[in-house]
Parts: structure tokens; C-alpha cells; sequence
């Protein structure tokens, strides 16, 4: 048995040379340069285990009479054995202590490190330890990433941080994961256990000045400015750019080469980039706060997150009326009014689309103006007032005509004629969609095309020809598809729903309802998922009867 083995080549001379001979090694870190060993890597301990240790160490009545409080604390403890046995040996020592009691303590912010030490026993000694025999360059790369605000990192985004080339990042990341300081929950992607991370935050304010901290953090959140702006444009060049300026120096934005790319990045770092706009919102860096809000709009719209939207654009109205900037706030306003009424709150949506329309008068934002009234129609057409849906499409149409803007004037042609066929005006109705259609493919508006086509799938379907309106939906969910836009795909999968009803196909209507209903509650918009399964419900009964 060797217990707590340094390295390998402190290990390598006390190999034993004969066969037949068991040798157990113990070490912090994995001892990758020996050759011909099996390596366990001890993970944490499952949460029945943990719970058996606690109450073991304690040895009285309490655990059992309080099972909910000893999972909190061991929890709290995350699942470490050294924690835990820390944890319990002060609750034992502590008669008069609820189990209860203990959790709480744990909980408080900054507490959980400085209450599992006991006598010459310290969770947060072991850590120190552990860094201790770092060279510099890793116990930097340690400290720095107590800065992280997200839950886990990638490798350029830790390159940004610590200002080091990517190569070398991950050479320090891996190596951590070796020392056990770092887990790597998928492949390139890194992160702390929660006690660990709370060691990284108290080192690196004890042991990096604060400029120092100071420029790290804003490399990490301009990394994900950038990232996500250059990602964003990706997504939809149809609005207008924002001017983010050039990365904090030490900085490199990640590739991405096309829409996909962006996609899966935003997939993958969605949370870490949440956290980057909340840790600039706490260092008051208010123009990268609505920054990030817009970087994300795009994405939060693909995917239906529109809570995380609405949480967005709120700080971002708030950074900008810090900042005083108008035309910030109109969009702000502009994009919470799109948001809050499929969200299911109209009375907000109608308040901020109002003051997004004043405010774009006063600055002489004809743009905007227009952006305004093609988010009111689309408002008024939730509220199945199509005679006001109507009149702000027109317009918005006028108005992108006058700007010469034919890809956001093309959208509005089919906006308009969706309006006419639900007044039940369908040749009107079908010249507009379709002229719109012909402007969105003339200007490879993906986007365009798909809304263009639900249109005429909706005016196809309300003058009973069903057959069209399925071919419509179908290449519009196939259009919506090729953009990965989760969000407008439910809404096409409902209509398909529909259409296949109309058609007596009771199955494929259930099998489209079904995937609308899964999207839309991935998305956490359940009132849409009810409503589409309270329609499917009563057309089942009525197909019954």
C-alpha cells in the first residue's frame, strides 16, 4: 500500500519487480505516467451512501428523526466523504444542534468551507493543499477560474480568461482535472464541484490584486459579447447590427463559421452566457448588459426561451435608462412587447410596445417605428382583434417601403394577408402572402419564406382547401427545421394538427399536436401547450360523436 503518492516518479522505484504481488497506490492526482496500472477515479458519493455515513458518524436519534435536513447537509457537503464525515462529527459533538440547524448553517453564503473544519480536519485545507503543489501557471489557471460566473466553461472561454493561448488553456484545464480540482462533465467542457469553486473564489480574491481580477472578468464576458454577437447575426441578418467595438485585448471570440455552428454554441453556453450578462449587470458595465440582451434575443426566440428573454431585455431597459439612451430603450420596450404576449401577457406586451413607439417617434427612428407596428399587428392578431392587426401591418409596410427595407416590407405582405384571410378578405389575403413569398426567395429570406408559407397555409386551410394548406405547412415546418427554430416549428405543428383533422386523419393529427405540445413545454410556454391540448381534446370528442 502507498498512500498518497505525489507523482510517479516518487511511485516508480517502490514498484514491486515479482509477479503475484497486489500494490494499491492512493494519490490527489492521476498518475498518468505510470504504465501498466488499472486508474479508479473516486467520484462522489451517492446520496444514500453519504446519508448511511452522516448518520453513522453522528450515532444518535437525530439523522433519523430528520431524514430531509441530513439529504440537505449532505448535499451541502456535495457528497464529499471528508465533508461529510467533517459535518457530522460537529453535529455529534453538538448535542443540542438540530440536523436542521446544521443545514442552515451550511447554507449561508461563504459559510460552508469555514464550517466543515474540525480539530486538525479542514475540507478547505485539503483543497489548499492540493494547490499547493501546482506550478504557478496552473494555481493561476485555478485562481481565475473562481471568477467563473457560469456554471462550467469551455476552452476558449477559459483561454479569454486568463488571457493564454488556447492550446496551453487546455493543457492547464486537463491537468487540473488530473489533480482533481476540475471535472469534466462532457468533452471540452469543465467545471467546478461546488466546494472547490468556493476555495477558487476566497484565492483568487486573497491572491490576485484586483485589476488583475478585474480584466480577466471583462475578457470573459467580452469573450461571450462577441461570441454570442457574432453568433446572433448568424442566426438573422435581418435586423440591424449593433456596434459592440473590439475585444478587451487577451481576448479571442470563438468561430463560428455558419449558423449551425452558432446553434450549438448557444446550445451549449445558453447558462454561461446568462451569467455573463448578470456579472455585468453587477459590475455596472451597463452598455454590455442590453449588449448581451440583444446578443441573445435571436437565440431565445429560435428556442422559445422566452422567460429567459423577458429577464434579459428587462436588465437591458434598465442599463439603458442608466445609461439615458433612447434608442436603446425603444428597442428594449420594442422587444419585451414581442416577447410578453405569446408569454401570456398581453396588458405588459400593449405597455411596452406603446412606449417603444413613442420613444421611436421622439428620436425620428422611422425604423423602429416600423419594427413597432409589426410587432403590434402581430400583437393584436393574439388578441384576435384583426381589424387593429390590420392596420399596424399596413403600417408597417408603408413605412419599410418609404425605408426601401424589401426584406422587412416582404414580411409585412405576408403579415398583411394572414390579417385579410381571417376577415375573411382570402383573395386579397393570397395576393399579399404570396407577394411576399416572391420578395422573401428573391432575397433568400428563410425566415420570410416560412412565415410567408404559414400564411398561405392559414388562408389555404380557411377557404377549405386543406390539401394546399397541408403542402404550405409542410414546407414551411421544413424551412423552420433547416433554421432550427424550435419556437415557430411548434407553431406550424399545431396548424398541421389541424389540417390533418380537417382530412379525417385522426393519427397524424395527434402525432402533430403531440410534437407542438412537447416544444412548447420545452420551452416552459405551457399555456400554448393547454390550449393546443384542450383543442385536440374537443376535436376527439366531436369526431366521436
Amino acid at each position: 500500500m502507498l498512500d498518497n503518492a505525489a507523482d510517479a516518479a516518487q511511485v516508480r522505484p517502490l514498484l514491486p519487480g515479482s509477479p503475484g504481488t497486489l500494490l494499491l497506490i492512493t494519490s490527489r492526482r492521476r498518475l498518468i505516467g505510470l504504465e501498466a496500472v488499472h486508474t479508479v477515479s473516486l467520484d462522489v458519493l451517492p446520496e444514500a451512501t453519504s446519508v448511511a455515513l452522516f448518520s453513522g458518524i453522528v450515532g444518535d436519534d437525530r439523522p433519523a428523526a430528520e431524514a430531509g435536513a441530513v439529504r440537505d447537509v449532505v448535499a451541502l457537503c456535495g457528497h464529499l466523504p471528508l465533508a461529510i464525515r467533517i459535518a457530522a462529527a460537529r453535529l455529534r459533538t453538538r448535542p443540542v444542534w438540530t440536523v436542521a440547524h446544521l443545514a442552515d448553517r451550511l447554507r449561508q453564503a461563504g459559510r460552508p468551507l469555514a464550517e466543515l473544519s474540525a480539530g486538525d480536519r479542514s475540507v478547505a485545507a485539503a483543497f489548499a493543499l492540493s494547490y499547493g503543489h501546482l506550478d504557478a501557471a496552473r494555481q493561476r489557471m485555478f485562481r481565475l477560474l473562481g471568477l467563473n460566473p457560469g456554471p462550467d466553461i469551455d476552452v476558449p472561454a477559459a483561454a479569454a480568461l486568463a488571457a493564454v493561448p488556447a492550446a496551453e488553456t487546455e493543457r492547464l484545464l486537463e491537468s487540473l482535472v488530473d489533480d482533481h480540482l476540475l471535472q469534466q462533465p462532457a468533452t471540452g467542457r469543465f467545471r467546478f464541484h461546488d466546494l472547490v469553486r468556493q476555495h477558487a473564489q476566497a484565492t483568487v480574491l486573497a491572491g490576485e490584486p484586483e485589476p488583475d481580477r478585474t480584466a480577466a472578468l471583462r475578457r470573459l464576458v467580452g469573450f461571450h459579447l462577441h461570441t454570442g454577437h457574432r453568433g446572433s447575426r448568424l442566426l438573422d441578418q435581418q435586423h440591424p447590427p449593433i456596434d459592440v467595438g473590439e475585444p478587451p485585448p487577451g481576448c479571442v471570440p470563438a468561430p463560428l463559421p455558419d449558423d449551425t455552428a452558432a446553434m450549438t454554441w448557444f446550445d451549449g453556453n445558453h447558462q454561461c452566457v446568462l451569467a455573463a450578462r448578470q456579472a455585468a449587470e453587477d459590475a455596472g458595465w451597463d452598455t454590455w448588459v442590453w449588449q448581451l440582451a440583444w446578443t441573445l434575443d435571436n437565440f431565445h426566440y429560435r428556442r422559445g426561451h422566452l422567460q429567459a428573454n423577458i429577464e434579459s431585455w428587462l436588465a437591458g431597459l434598465a442599463a439603458a435608462e442608466r445609461l439615458g439612451d433612447r434608442a436603446v430603450q425603444a428597442r428594449a420596450h420594442r422587444r419585451l412587447g414581442l416577447v410578453y404576449g405569446p408569454f401570456g401577457m398581453p396588458a405588459e406586451a400593449l405597455h411596452h410596445l406603446n412606449r417603444s413607439l413613442a420613444l421611436a417617434g421622439e428620436i425620428g427612428d422611422t425604423l423602429g417605428q416600423a419594427g413597432v407596428h409589426f410587432v403590434l399587428a402581430l400583437h393584436w392578431t393574439n388578441e384576435k382583434d384583426d381589424e387593429r392587426a390590420l392596420e399596424h401591418a399596413t403600417s408597417a409596410q408603408k413605412l419599410y417601403g418609404a425605408l426601401e427595407d424589401g426584406k422587412w416590407e416582404a414580411r409585412a405582405f405576408a403579415l398583411i394577408g394572414a390579417c385579410l384571410s381571417r376577415l375573411g378578405r382570402h383573395e386579397e389575403a393570397r395576393g399579399q402572402a404570396e407577394s411576399g413569398l416572391a420578395l422573401c426567395r428573391e432575397s433568400s429570406d428563410v425566415y420570410g419564406q416560412a412565415d410567408a408559407l404559414d400564411s398561405l397555409a392559414a388562408i389555404a386551410g380557411e377557404t377549405g382547401l386543406h390539401g394546399e394548406a397541408l403542402e404550405r405547412s409542410r414546407r414551411a415546418l421544413s424551412l423552420w427545421r433547416h433554421l432550427d427554430n424550435t419556437y415557430r416549428q411548434a407553431g406550424t405543428l399545431a396548424a398541421l394538427g389541424d389540417t390533418h383533422h380537417a382530412l379525417g386523419h385522426p393519427d397524424q393529427a395527434r402525432e402533430a399536436w403531440h410534437q407542438a405540445i412537447v416544444l412548447y413545454r420545452a420551452g416552459n410556454l405551457h399555456s400554448a401547450a393547454d390550449e393546443i391540448e384542450n383543442r385536440a381534446a374537443n376535436r376527439s370528442r366531436t369526431a366521436e360523436v
